[in-house]
Protein backbone atom coordinates (compact mmCIF):
# COMPACT_ATOMS: atom_id res chain seq x y z
CA UNK A 1 0.00 0.00 0.00
CA UNK A 2 1.04 3.44 -0.82
CA UNK A 3 0.39 6.06 1.94
CA UNK A 4 0.19 8.91 0.13
CA UNK A 5 -0.07 10.45 -3.30
CA UNK A 6 3.24 12.51 -1.78
CA UNK A 7 5.34 9.28 -1.15
CA UNK A 8 4.27 7.92 -4.72
CA UNK A 9 8.04 8.66 -6.21
CA UNK A 10 9.41 6.78 -3.03
CA UNK A 11 7.63 3.69 -3.80
CA UNK A 12 6.83 3.96 -7.87
CA UNK A 13 9.89 1.45 -8.65
CA UNK A 14 7.85 -1.27 -6.52
CA UNK A 15 4.98 -1.39 -8.07
CA UNK A 16 6.83 -3.30 -11.20
CA UNK A 17 9.36 -4.49 -9.15
CA UNK A 18 10.78 -7.96 -10.20
CA UNK A 19 14.50 -9.14 -9.28
CA UNK A 20 15.94 -12.07 -11.04
CA UNK A 21 19.33 -13.46 -11.43
CA UNK A 22 20.45 -13.46 -15.03
CA UNK A 23 23.57 -13.81 -16.98
CA UNK A 24 24.11 -11.80 -20.04
CA UNK A 25 27.49 -13.36 -21.96
CA UNK A 26 28.74 -11.44 -25.34
CA UNK A 27 31.80 -12.39 -26.64
CA UNK A 28 34.73 -10.85 -29.10
CA UNK A 29 36.68 -12.79 -31.75
CA UNK A 30 39.50 -11.14 -32.71
CA UNK A 31 38.19 -9.81 -35.48
CA UNK A 32 35.89 -7.81 -33.66
CA UNK A 33 35.43 -4.28 -32.58
CA UNK A 34 34.49 -4.82 -28.74
CA UNK A 35 34.78 -2.03 -25.89
CA UNK A 36 33.50 -2.50 -22.18
CA UNK A 37 33.55 -0.52 -19.53
CA UNK A 38 32.31 -1.00 -15.76
CA UNK A 39 31.98 1.47 -13.41
CA UNK A 40 30.22 2.03 -10.15
CA UNK A 41 29.40 5.15 -8.28
CA UNK A 42 28.37 4.90 -4.79
CA UNK A 43 25.88 8.26 -4.54
CA UNK A 44 23.25 6.10 -5.83
CA UNK A 45 23.07 3.26 -3.57
CA UNK A 46 20.64 4.63 -0.89
CA UNK A 47 18.30 5.61 -3.80
CA UNK A 48 16.59 1.88 -4.72
CA UNK A 49 16.80 -0.52 -1.84
CA UNK A 50 15.44 -3.27 1.07
CA UNK A 51 17.43 -2.80 3.50
CA UNK A 52 17.61 -5.88 6.02
CA UNK A 53 17.39 -6.13 9.36
CA UNK A 54 20.83 -6.13 10.33
CA UNK A 55 21.71 -3.51 7.62
CA UNK A 56 23.65 -1.84 10.97
CA UNK A 57 26.33 -4.47 10.91
CA UNK A 58 27.49 -3.54 7.24
CA UNK A 59 26.99 0.25 7.04
CA UNK A 60 27.44 2.01 10.38
CA UNK A 61 26.52 5.23 8.84
CA UNK A 62 22.92 3.25 7.73
CA UNK A 63 19.90 5.55 9.20
CA UNK A 64 17.78 2.95 8.62
CA UNK A 65 14.46 2.95 11.39
CA UNK A 66 13.88 -0.40 12.33
CA UNK A 67 10.37 0.04 11.35
CA UNK A 68 11.56 0.68 7.54
CA UNK A 69 13.88 -2.15 7.51
CA UNK A 70 12.74 -4.71 5.19
CA UNK A 71 10.43 -3.06 3.38
CA UNK A 72 11.52 -2.04 -0.31
CA UNK A 73 11.63 2.04 -1.60
CA UNK A 74 13.20 3.45 -4.44
CA UNK A 75 13.62 7.60 -4.86
CA UNK A 76 12.64 7.13 -8.75
CA UNK A 77 13.27 10.35 -10.14
CA UNK A 78 16.55 10.95 -8.06
CA UNK A 79 17.34 7.42 -9.32
CA UNK A 80 16.63 7.50 -12.90
CA UNK A 81 18.22 10.84 -12.93
CA UNK A 82 21.75 10.12 -11.49
CA UNK A 83 21.88 6.61 -13.41
CA UNK A 84 20.94 8.43 -16.90
CA UNK A 85 24.28 11.27 -15.70
CA UNK A 86 26.62 8.29 -14.85
CA UNK A 87 25.76 6.45 -18.17
CA UNK A 88 26.41 9.77 -20.51
CA UNK A 89 29.41 10.91 -18.69
CA UNK A 90 30.54 7.25 -18.89
CA UNK A 91 29.94 6.83 -22.54
CA UNK A 92 31.38 10.45 -23.31
CA UNK A 93 34.51 9.90 -21.78
CA UNK A 94 36.01 7.67 -24.24
CA UNK A 95 35.71 7.61 -28.11
CA UNK A 96 35.69 4.20 -29.03
CA UNK A 97 31.90 4.54 -26.94
CA UNK A 98 30.89 8.06 -28.36
CA UNK A 99 32.52 8.13 -31.83
CA UNK A 100 30.86 4.46 -32.46
CA UNK A 101 27.85 4.16 -34.76
CA UNK A 102 25.15 1.27 -33.58
CA UNK A 103 22.70 -1.04 -34.98
CA UNK A 104 21.05 -1.59 -32.26
CA UNK A 105 20.63 -0.52 -28.33
CA UNK A 106 19.83 -1.77 -25.27
CA UNK A 107 19.63 -0.60 -21.85
CA UNK A 108 17.93 -1.24 -18.46
CA UNK A 109 14.29 0.14 -18.70
CA UNK A 110 12.91 1.58 -15.94
CA UNK A 111 11.10 4.12 -17.75
CA UNK A 112 10.28 4.42 -21.32
CA UNK A 113 11.25 8.48 -20.34
CA UNK A 114 14.27 7.19 -19.10
CA UNK A 115 15.04 6.00 -22.45
CA UNK A 116 13.42 8.31 -24.56
CA UNK A 117 15.79 10.88 -22.39
CA UNK A 118 18.96 8.48 -22.35
CA UNK A 119 19.00 8.27 -26.48
CA UNK A 120 18.31 11.55 -27.03
CA UNK A 121 21.74 12.88 -24.71
CA UNK A 122 23.72 9.89 -26.37
CA UNK A 123 22.75 10.93 -29.53
CA UNK A 124 21.32 7.76 -30.06
CA UNK A 125 18.12 7.42 -32.80
CA UNK A 126 15.41 6.26 -30.61
CA UNK A 127 14.39 3.77 -33.35
CA UNK A 128 17.64 1.32 -32.58
CA UNK A 129 16.35 1.43 -29.08
CA UNK A 130 15.21 -1.68 -27.75
CA UNK A 131 12.61 -1.05 -24.83
CA UNK A 132 10.60 -3.65 -22.88
CA UNK A 133 8.90 -1.59 -20.42
CA UNK A 134 6.04 -0.35 -21.91
CA UNK A 135 5.14 -3.79 -22.60
CA UNK A 136 6.74 -5.41 -19.46
CA UNK A 137 7.22 -3.29 -16.64
CA UNK A 138 10.33 -2.85 -15.21
CA UNK A 139 11.88 -6.43 -15.34
CA UNK A 140 14.81 -5.30 -13.30
CA UNK A 141 17.75 -7.10 -13.72
CA UNK A 142 16.26 -9.27 -16.59
CA UNK A 143 15.46 -5.86 -18.72
CA UNK A 144 18.36 -6.21 -21.34
CA UNK A 145 18.15 -10.28 -21.36
CA UNK A 146 14.92 -9.35 -22.18
CA UNK A 147 15.20 -7.14 -25.07
CA UNK A 148 18.05 -8.91 -26.72
CA UNK A 149 15.43 -12.38 -26.54
CA UNK A 150 13.02 -10.36 -28.12
CA UNK A 151 15.40 -8.94 -30.78
CA UNK A 152 16.73 -11.43 -31.88
CA UNK A 153 13.19 -13.31 -32.33
CA UNK A 154 12.49 -10.35 -34.73
CA UNK A 155 15.19 -10.14 -36.77
CA UNK A 156 16.77 -6.75 -34.81
CA UNK A 157 19.43 -8.38 -33.48
CA UNK A 158 21.56 -11.18 -35.62
CA UNK A 159 25.44 -11.79 -36.09
CA UNK A 160 27.23 -8.84 -37.26
CA UNK A 161 25.42 -5.83 -36.04
CA UNK A 162 27.10 -3.17 -33.80
CA UNK A 163 25.38 -3.28 -30.25
CA UNK A 164 25.39 -0.86 -27.40
CA UNK A 165 24.52 -1.95 -23.91
CA UNK A 166 23.51 0.59 -21.59
CA UNK A 167 23.14 -0.63 -17.95
CA UNK A 168 22.71 1.13 -14.89
CA UNK A 169 21.66 -0.44 -10.92
CA UNK A 170 21.78 0.58 -7.45
CA UNK A 171 20.65 -0.53 -4.05
CA UNK A 172 22.20 -1.99 -0.60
Amino acid sequence: DIPSQDSLSHYFAALTLGEAATATFITATEDDDFHFRFRTFADGHRLCRLPLSNVSMFDRSDETTLESRGKFFAHSTELVTATVRHIVETFQDGPEFSEGTYDVAFTHAASMKAVDVLARRLGIPIEICVATHQDYGNTSAASVPLAMSLALKDGRLARGKRLLLRVGSAGS
